[in-house]
Order: structure tokens, then C-alpha cells, then sequence
């Protein structure tokens, strides 16, 4: 079990710590617990209490690749022996074969989980990573593949095979159907974005039609930018409504909504913008956040405890 502490800058509440729930069905990995089971759910879901967290966060999938029953990605593609898609059985430790699928062997780790969470008293929440395809190596989506009009691509036009963008529409709704399965598993409780977790994907991969139209409305006669942050700026109109709409979608079923920010330096200024393409700044100052997550800090590595501590109360 991979369970990562982190430090939560809520705004109800000054600190959470809460415990990252991931790599429990590989098919390499020799844990102990079965997590198709109750016991093995609720087992890995103890080891993480003693880690002192106050809060639960369960991993939803791998690039969009789902670990619940699901219709929209339903399709298996491709077969791969240690796709993490797979619910891990008994047999896991002398082969590869007779392996579940989530959707047709109905295994529901994200209910147990929750349900074993609110008898003990501890908040629950699912973790969802922004990747698609996980940096193209796999976990690929079968319907991002099956639409290559959506597809992402370079300043040059060379597309990114797999890899959509949430500045179409239909994918949007897409992501937004695979987002309401996978948190009907549970009530309450939090829906934790993880910009992290971005497969690699930059504002520079965002040369798509819908942008780059955006671009020539704002800048006409002006040539469209490879990457930058003037081409940043006209990126993050797109994400910021993407995240705006997934803030909607989580309170309106009654679940918090917190995001990443990235790359935190001393002085409390981050490179979100840059790398992830979003403003959160903004959203915080709309109202649209519960918590603000930080993923990763630049530190001065002559003062390692110290600046961490100043880029956290500058945040």
C-alpha cells in the first residue's frame, strides 16, 4: 500500500491528515490483504489509521481507467497482464491469469471502504487523478482512443494519441459521467482532484481547435504561441470552467471539493499555472474550493523545515 500524509490548508478547519489509499491491485505486489474481500478492504483501510489519519482518500482509477463498476469505460483495452485496472484475487501470487474486472465481477472496494470509514469514525473521500492516459504507456482509455478528433496536440499539430480535451464538450460530459459512478459508492465526504497526477499533460499539449479559435478572438493577426504565459492564460479559461463545473458536480451531491496546487516555493508562490494550466487563486477567491492540497514544494535546501513552513502560511 502506497498511503501518503499530506497537509490540508482547509477553510473551516487549519490541518487534516489524510491518507492516500493506491497500488493495492497490482499484480506483482505481494500484499497480504485481498481487496476483493470486506476483510482485505477494510484491513488496508486500518493500516492507513495507524499512519494517524484523520481522513481516508480512496483511489479511483489509473489514467481512465476505473477501480469500480462502471459503463464508460467498460471495454477492456488494451489486455495487459499487470494492468492495475484488474482487482487483484488469490491466485495473483502464481499468475497472471483469472484476473477480475471491476465492472463484470462487480467488485465495489469504494463502498466498503467508505462504509468501514464511517464506523470508525473517519472521513472518507475518493481521489481522483487528472491523467488520461498515464504518461502513454498504459492504462490507455478506450473511448479517448476511439476519438481521435478530441485528441491533444502539439503547437506543432502533432497529436497526442489518447490524450483529450476537456476543451470539447464531449469530453467534458464524459469525464463528468465516469466522475458521478464513481461517487455514488458513497455519501458525503470529500472529492479530492488531483492535478498532481497529470500524466505528463502541460498547457503546451492544448493546441486544439476550441483554443486556439479562443487565441485569434483575443489576439487577432497575432500567431499562436507553441506554449507561454499569454498561451496559458487563454488555456486556463477552459480549465478553470472545467474545475468549476467539478466543484458543481461535487456539491451538488454533497460532497466537499478540494484541489492541488503544485511546485510551492518559499515565498508561498507556486507554478500551477504554468504546469497545470488553472488559476487557483481565482477559484478560491469564486468561492468554487473547499481545500487546497499541496502536492509538492520547492524547498531552499538550506532551510528545509524552515521554508516549508513559510510556504505554508504564505499559502
Amino acid at each position: 500500500m502506497i498511503c501518503a500524509i499530506l497537509a490540508v490548508f482547509a477553510v473551516a478547519a487549519p490541518f487534516d491528515k489524510v491518507a492516500l489509499i493506491d497500488d493495492l491491485d497490482y499484480a506483482h505486489m505481494p500484499w497480504p490483504h485481498d481487496i476483493e474481500t470486506k476483510e482485505g478492504v477494510e484491513a488496508v483501510v486500518r493500516n492507513a489509521l495507524k499512519c494517524g489519519a484523520t481522513r481516508v482518500f480512496w483511489r479511483s482509477q489509473q489514467g481512465a481507467l476505473p477501480r469500480y463498476p462502471n459503463v464508460g469505460e467498460a471495454r477492456p483495452f488494451p489486455e495487459n497482464p499487470i494492468d492495475k485496472r484488474r482487482a487483484a484475487c488469490t491466485s495473483r501470487r502464481d499468475s497472471y491469469g483469472a484476473w477480475v474486472n471491476y465492472t463484470t465481477g462487480n467488485v465495489r472496494t469504494i463502498a466498503t471502504a467508505a462504509a468501514y470509514c464511517r464506523e470508525q469514525g473517519v472521513g472518507f473521500g475518493l481521489h481522483y487523478p487528472i491523467e488520461h492516459n498515464h504518461f502513454n504507456l498504459f492504462f490507455f482509455s478506450g473511448w479517448n482512443f476511439d476519438r481521435p478528433e478530441y485528441w491533444c496536440k502539439l503547437g506543432s499539430g502533432a497529436p497526442w494519441p489518447g490524450r483529450v480535451s476537456h476543451a470539447y464538450p464531449e469530453v467534458r460530459r464524459h469525464a463528468a459521467s465516469m466522475i458521478l459512478e464513481s461517487i455514488r459508492d458513497f455519501e458525503g465526504g470529500v472529492f479530492y482532484c488531483d492535478t498532481f497526477r497529470s500524466g505528463a499533460w502541460t498547457p503546451a499539449f492544448e493546441h486544439v481547435a476550441p483554443v486556439e479559435a479562443r487565441w485569434r478572438e483575443l489576439h487577432p493577426g497575432e500567431p499562436v504561441p507553441s506554449d507561454g504565459e499569454e498561451w496559458c492564460k487563454v488555456v486556463a479559461e477552459f480549465e478553470n470552467r472545467w474545475y468549476r463545473g467539478l466543484s458543481r458536480l461535487a456539491r451538488q451531491k454533497g460532497r466537499e471539493f478540494w484541489l492541488t496546487i503544485d511546485f510551492v516555493r518559499p515565498d508561498g508562490s507556486d507554478h500551477t499555472f504554468r504546469a497545470r494550466g488553472f488559476e487557483w487563486e481565482k477559484l478560491l477567491a469564486e468561492g468554487a474550493l473547499d481545500a487546497v492540497v499541496v502536492a509538492s514544494m520547492l524547498p531552499d535546501k538550506k532551510d528545509i523545515w524552515g521554508s516549508t513552513e513559510r510556504a505554508y502560511r504564505a499559502i
